[in-house]
């Protein structure tokens, strides 16, 4: 397992997903020892206020590539790592991924090529690159529409207001 590995140099707050979290607890407990377990903060789930928080604290946010992850990870202005889900619905994760990394933002790994070593070697590259970390926040920033909801409202009052 990697994770030993992976928390010898980075903190990890892992979204588990309320179904796996027991057995991702278990299987942590197994093969992190005492002194590693401090940077692993594994939660069944996040409610809004607590993913608000890790996505502040995070240095690199590594997500699955749905439209309102993406969009969540360019609001804050965070680099990531996204790992599309392959069997999403019509392929609309690979997609969101690859729209939203054209602009610089993302790393992408697809699941086909997801192994731990090549996970933990793009982190690894990433942290010794932080030119390319602050390219890709700023990327983020960039692709972010926070006034979105403000303006499509605004667009659908005039346009049924029209006489």
């Amino acid at each position: 397992m990697i994770l030993p590995e992976f928390l010898n140099e980075f903190e990890l707050i892992h979204q588990t997903g309320k179904d796996n979290f027991e057995e991702v607890k278990a299987e942590s407990e197994v093969v992190i020892d005492k002194e590693l377990s401090k940077y692993y903060h594994p939660y069944p789930f996040l409610n809004e206020d607590e993913l608000a928080n890790a996505y502040f604290s995070a240095d690199l946010i590594i997500s699955r590539a749905g439209a309102g992850s993406i969009f969540e990870i360019a609001a804050m202005g965070k680099p990531s790592i996204l790992i599309p889900l392959a069997n999403s619905a019509q392929n609309h994760q690979v997609k969101n991924a690859y729209v939203y990394a054209e602009h610089g933002s993302a790393m992408i790994i697809e699941e086909a090529n997801f192994t731990p070593h090549f996970f933990l070697e793009r982190v690894k590259y990433l942290f010794d690159n932080p030119d390319k970390m602050d390219n890709m926040a700023l990327k983020a920033k960039e692709f972010s529409t926070p006034e979105s909801a403000k303006i499509i409202a605004e667009y659908l009052v005039s346009y049924l207001t029209q006489k």
